[in-house]
């Protein structure tokens, strides 16, 4: 029974000196070779941190930029796209029109040869 506390108390023991390994206090950090300090830390880790805020916020106006340029070139595409298909349609339709009219002459000019064969053949 005994060696089971002692077990257990050298555990807690290993598992309370590791719990304050982790939260030791840092009391100093060297910035750049001057006098270690925590304010100097501070200042040096808030002037960062601002210095990343207006990064991000650089960031962001970029990302909307982008976004809005991507929206525009969306719209132009879906337009040409649409644009194409009526120009496509416009020409499918003129095609079979000529194919037509060129059947058409190609029947007028083929009963004219006839009819001048026709009177070549009287006479």
């Amino acid at each position: 029974m005994e060696d089971i506390l002692i077990g257990r108390l050298i555990e807690r023991d290993i598992r309370e000196s590791r719990f304050q390994e982790l939260f030791e206090d840092v009391t100093t950090v060297s910035i750049e070779g001057s006098e270690p300090t925590s304010v100097q830390a501070i200042q040096q880790l808030q002037k960062m941190l601002k210095e990343k805020e207006e990064e991000i916020k650089s960031l962001k106006e970029i990302i909307a930029v982008m976004n809005k340029k991507d929206y525009k070139l969306n719209d132009e595409l879906v337009s040409l796209n649409i644009e194409n298909n009526v120009l496509q349609d416009k020409l499918n339709a003129l095609t079979l029109e000529h194919d037509k009219l060129v059947s058409r002459w190609l029947a007028k000019v083929q009963e004219e040869v006839e009819t001048m064969n026709a009177k070549l053949d009287v006479v």
